[in-house]
């Protein structure tokens, strides 16, 4: 009851105002006035429950305590008075709607028993009123006209994509099921690569409280082989998962270094967008992986996560193998900067132009050199991450250039400088590029 006395003392000082900042709040404060409701706060709440049933009245109220103690625990910030030991708990409106704003974009979320049972009538409503009221806006106060619907590709292939996921992700589920290989495809190393400046005999993963809970410290000793070799660069215009499955069939102990998001887990590959995770994500385990180092995000460049036990159970065409063609693959994910601002010589700025016209164009720079020499950094940490655990031979992607707004030229010609550093103590390294834009400018840098 608390927590309820605090929402309903909270919603009674917000004003039409404070509703319109927020999409969701904007669209349900509209949805609320056409209603015939008196109780904005009980109405917010029942509409957070919608899609849930209850046996009874008690089973309500208990849902509707739980829901509440979870909104107020997310919208409150404590802060700690080391004088007195106090602990001081303070609203900030701000976060508070943003909090009442996700709440509803979750409670959208629906598992149905039924497949064909897609939407329920108060749902239908609410889609319905939002509609009104945005053609309202545009008819009658923009004086515009509603253009004629046409087909929408992009959603159309990532609801395939989106579709393909389920699968896997149901597969995922059920090999976890076995306790032992669920603790096999889960295990996850998170460690930050500046160790690896020292030359270290010893390295630990990150020490955080936020992550710890779920990936304890762990330490490491060195595993270098030693042998110098007469290293082999090879470039492939082909996806990064088909060479490392070549190379696991062939037994050879191969570490594929995915530029995974810095932003968050898969880039979105869960939600049918193609980015440089997307295959490792739709045909194995790595989600299951990953799942642990939610915490960990955003991740520095300088943070890598290696998943030592990713499991393969499709192939390239998302369809799925036979158990004994089950490929088991050690992914380091080694993320690349998130965007960074970039000048062309011919454009001056890119920050106001679509920067991924200029991707390609050799005249397309960091805006200042500290981002390359920062990237070359960290990847050559990572690669000496690779050799500490006795990775000798390599699969490398483009590092994600279009995901990240990255220069080609620039990302070409930093992979190049900094692997001719390690000639000779790597055996093989194989630099799968599927894209032809990046495969284009990299073969101007590799022999193919």
């Amino acid at each position: 009851m608390a927590s309820e006395k605090f929402l309903t003392k909270f919603f009674s000082k917000l004003t039409k105002d404070d509703f319109t900042n927020n999409v969701f709040l904007d669209d349900f404060y509209k949805f609320y006035k056409k209603s015939k409701s008196t109780n904005i706060f009980q109405y917010y709440i029942d509409y957070l429950l919608r899609n849930q049933e209850f046996q009874d009245e008690n089973d309500k109220s208990n849902a509707t305590t739980d829901i509440c103690n979870e909104i107020k625990n997310c919208m409150l910030l404590k802060e700690k008075n080391s004088a007195e030991h106090k602990t001081t708990v303070k609203v900030n409106k701000t976060k508070a709607l943003k909090v009442l704003n996700d709440f509803i974009e979750k409670s959208s979320i629906i598992t149905y028993e039924n497949p064909n049972e897609i939407s329920n009538e108060q749902d239908e409503q609410f889609r319905g009123a939002i509609y009104a009221n945005i053609t309202s806006d545009i008819i009658n106060i923009d004086g515009r006209k509603l253009p004629i619907p046409q087909p929408d590709l992009e959603f159309g292939k990532r609801s395939d994509m989106m579709n393909v996921w389920r699968d896997t992700e149901t597969k995922c589920k059920k090999l976890c099921e076995d306790t032992s290989l669920d603790m096999l495809v889960s295990k996850l190393f998170f460690i930050d690569t500046k160790q690896m400046e020292l030359k270290p005999s010893k390295i630990t993963t990150v020490e955080s409280k936020e992550i710890n809970e779920l990936l304890p410290v762990e330490k490491f000793i060195s595993n270098y082989s030693g042998q110098k070799y007469n290293t082999n660069i090879k470039l492939t215009n082909t996806i990064p998962l088909e060479e490392a499955l070549v190379q696991a069939n062939k037994k050879i102990k191969t570490l594929y270094i995915c530029a995974n998001s810095q932003m968050v887990q898969g880039g979105n590959a869960d939600q049918g967008v193609d980015v440089q995770e997307s295959m490792l994500y739709l045909t194995s385990t790595y989600s299951v992986g990953i799942s642990k180092a939610l915490y960990a995000y955003p991740l520095l460049i300088s943070q890598i996560l290696l998943c030592p036990n990713v499991l393969v159970f499709k192939n390239t065409k998302y369809q799925e193998l036979p158990m004994d063609k089950y490929q088991r693959l050690t992914v380091m994910c080694c993320t690349n900067q998130w965007r960074p601002k970039l000048v062309n010589s011919k454009y001056i700025d890119l920050s106001i132009e679509d920067p991924k016209k200029y991707l390609y164009e050799p005249e397309t720079v960091f805006y200042t050199n500290d981002t390359y020499v920062s990237l070359s950094k960290s990847f050559t940490n990572a690669l000496e991450t690779a050799l500490f655990f006795g990775y000798d031979s390599l699969i490398l992607d483009d590092r994600a250039i279009e995901d990240n707004n990255i220069p080609a030229h620039l990302m070409a010609k930093m992979l190049k400088n900094v692997l001719h550093a390690y000639n000779g103590r790597f055996k093989d390294i194989i630099i799968a590029v599927n894209k032809t834009g990046a495969f284009n400018i990299f073969k101007h840098y590799f022999s193919v």
